[in-house]
This record gives structure tokens, sequence and C-alpha cells, in this order.
């Protein structure tokens, strides 16, 4: 079984490029139904961390009593653009509280998505499509990893972990994490409904003749900017820096 949380999609193709490898049953969206006894548990990286959104998730889904006891090997895989600070000792104590120890963690390096601060900025086509082919080469192994049901421990933490998780990640959410700044460009909008679709926790409201109305829970995963056909959605410093779409699986 595999539960998971993607923003603009990087996730999404890993998952179901695991799910493939491995032969398991699919995705889902925090059903209780199980299928089987390993669980594998998919997210990008936030702001060096876990989406905070899904820690919500998470907990509801290690709660319900029909979820516990129930896996005997549980393994994480998180998306990143480039490290992810302390996020694998968020996620074993996070997982720890439900009596799940000895979890497999790996971090997949995948194209940047989050360009809505000075200096950041996509990939080239270059740069990303070798990303693109370097995860799929690690996801390869990694399902081997997790068909044996292999114990492992294999992500970035990068330069100055704890100030990025513990410092940087909170006054990001407070500073940026929100949906104010985010301006839709009447004369390119064309109602198309396609940045409610791909909002990972429904924060659009669309209408044949409104503009798109957002609804104040925003996640920052910026998915509505890079999926807009006509680049209608903008926020302070995405102006002409370009969209992206995840790979297809």
């Amino acid at each position: 079984m595999i539960i998971c949380f993607s923003g603009t999609g990087n996730t999404r193709w890993a998952a179901n490029k695991i799910a493939a490898l491995t032969e398991d049953a699919g995705i889902e969206h925090f059903s209780s139904e199980q299928r089987g006894d390993i669980l594998g548990i998919f997210f990008p990286i936030y702001a060096w961390g876990i989406p905070r959104i899904f820690i919500n998730k998470l907990h509801q889904f290690f709660r319900n009593p029909e979820n516990q006891g129930k896996f005997s090997y549980v393994y994480v895989v998180c998306t990143c653009g480039d490290d992810i600070g302390l996020t694998d000792k968020e996620v074993k104590s996070l997982l720890q509280q439900y009596g799940l120890n000895n979890i497999s963690i790996c971090s997949i390096q995948m194209p940047e998505t989050y360009i809505d601060l000075p200096g950041f900025k996509l990939d080239t086509h270059v740069a990303a499509t070798k990303k693109i082919a370097e995860a799929e080469k690690l996801l390869s192994v990694f399902a081997k990893k997790i068909q044996r049901q292999e114990i492992f421990n294999e992500v970035n933490r990068g330069t100055c972990p704890w100030i990025k998780s513990r410092i940087l990640r909170p006054l990001f959410y407070k500073l940026f994490v929100d949906d104010k700044k985010f301006v839709v460009d009447k004369d390119l909008c064309i109602h198309c409904g396609k940045c409610a679709k791909v909002c990972p926790v429904h924060n659009i409201d669309c209408s044949p003749t409104n503009l798109p109305q957002y609804k104040h829970h925003c996640t920052g995963c910026l998915a509505c900017y890079h999926h807009c056909p006509k680049n209608a959605i903008q926020r302070v410093y995405t102006k002409g820096k370009g969209q992206y779409l995840p790979p297809l699986f």
C-alpha cells in the first residue's frame, strides 16, 4: 500500500514508479482499505520538512484503529529539489509515536518547482532531464530494496540541516506560505478550472465566469501556477521564470 501527497506532481510520479516496480496495488488517498503489510509513504520536501498538511493526514491515518499494527515494513520516499534538512529525523519521530521503528527512508532529487523567492529558479531543461533520469535509476535500486524489505537510510541532508529545518522552516511558513499574493490575469484566464483540479488541498474555487478564488488554506506548492495553460496565475517572484510540468508516468 502507498499513501502519497504531491503538489506539482513530481512525488506522484515517483510513487507510481515504485508502485509499478514493486507490483504494489497502487496509491491510496488515506483509505482504510488495506492491501498487504508493506506501507510506502511519499511526500515532497517543503521548507526542509514534511508538508504541514501531510503531517496532519499522517496522524489521522495512524490513529485509525484499522491502520494500527498492520504493517511489518514501512518505507518513506521524499522528493526534493536539493536537500531535506532534518526531515528523516522528523519522519522517524512521527512514526515512532505509533510504534513504527526501523523505518527505511530515502530522498530523491527532482527538478525544482518552488520559484517564489528572489534567486529561486527552475532547472534548465538539460538539468531537469538529467535529474529525472537519475531519479529513475535510484527508484529502481530502492524498489529492489523495498521488495527485499531492507532497512536503509539514504538521504541528502545538505549543509546546516539544523538551521534549515529548525530556524528557516518556521520563518518560511510564517512569511511565505499563504495565497494572498496570488494574482490572476483576467485577460489571460480562460476559466478552464485546471488550477482547482490540480490543487492538492482543494484551495481554489472556479466558475465559468469568475476568476479563480483562493480559500486561504494554501500549502504553497505552486501547482496552480505551473499547471495553468495560459500562465495567468502569478506571485511576486514568479514573473518571467517559466513553468514546470512533471514527467508523465
